[in-house]
């Protein structure tokens, strides 16, 4: 019991609906340490390096289309009242789909529509494509019911 506690992680819970997963870093623009001693030089160059990487891997092209999903992801579960394993699986096909490389010339609607359609099937939540169709505002006879089709096949 001890162990567990020591081990315990704080912080934010860890989510597939998240970008980065919920394991986000922050490098502040401060010029001190810990104890509140000014940094050297050297030290604050190499902050600085960290900050822009950071930065810049926050910006990602990859992480750009998560964050566009992953809201549009959220505006669904309002619309439709899923619950959160829903969300949590349909986050998780999304990724599985831009890791196959199934996005590209495809609607940045379609395929979460796509994806929340096949979480629902998945874990036998009643909500048809009409429904997620109508929520999202989009045509049910467009990418949707194609990506569903090949997701569900893959």
């Amino acid at each position: 019991m001890d162990e567990y506690q020591s081990s315990a992680r704080t912080g934010q819970k860890i989510s597939l609906k998240m970008p980065d997963m919920g394991l986000s870093t922050l490098i502040q623009a401060q010029d001190r340490d810990s104890s509140g001693r000014t940094l050297s030089r050297q030290n604050k160059q190499s902050f600085h390096r960290l900050r822009m990487w950071d930065r810049n891997n926050r910006f990602a092209n990859t992480k750009k289309s998560y964050i566009k999903a992953f809201t549009f992801l959220d505006g669904m579960r309002s619309k439709l009242g899923l619950p959160e394993h829903v969300v949590e699986k349909s986050a998780y096909l999304f990724r599985k789909v831009e890791q196959k490389k199934l996005l590209h010339g495809r609607s940045n609607q379609s395929v979460p529509c796509a994806v929340v359609y096949m979480a629902c099937r998945i874990t036998d939540t009643p909500r048809t494509l009409n429904d997620i169709a109508d929520a999202a505002g989009i045509k049910k006879e467009g990418n949707s019911t194609r990506l569903s089709t090949i997701i569900y096949k893959s």
